[in-house]
């Protein structure tokens, strides 16, 4: 069993959700959605994730739903926890979060590596008819 569990995020993550989302080690070198964007996105109560071992948050994935599109603002994971397939699992998870709301699929869009990038498996997201 994996040392570490994806769940909600809760009111009482911010503190710690605040500290990843400062460290530009933990996520994108340029996010396109600042700090205080992602903290009134979970205020709002934004689909979102963390990724917890014990008691310490080690990851967080935040989405926001606006009309007939979402968007992945930011995934975040502390370098230490990366390649365990923590990124995934978040990213998954979140996705079915954003499917039991009317969305039909998900688009991950941020700067990496000095270049807008869209991830091969994105898709723009639209709500099911009638939603």
């Amino acid at each position: 069993m994996a040392p570490w569990r994806i769940r909600d995020f809760h009111d009482d993550d911010l503190d710690a959700a605040i500290r990843l989302w400062e460290d530009r080690a933990a996520g994108a070198a340029a996010p396109v959605f600042g700090l205080s964007d992602l903290i009134a996105a979970v205020r709002a109560g934004a689909p979102a994730v963390v990724a917890v071992v014990g008691e310490d948050l080690v990851g967080s994935a935040v989405a926001t739903v606006g009309g007939a599109q979402a968007w992945v603002m930011r995934i975040s994971l502390v370098p230490a926890w990366r390649e365990r397939g923590i990124g995934s699992a978040m990213l998954a998870e979140l996705e079915r979060r954003l499917v039991a709301a009317g969305c039909t699929g998900s688009r991950a869009c941020w700067r990496m590596r000095q270049r807008w990038a869209r991830w091969p498996w994105s898709t723009a997201v639209t709500r099911s008819a009638g939603k």
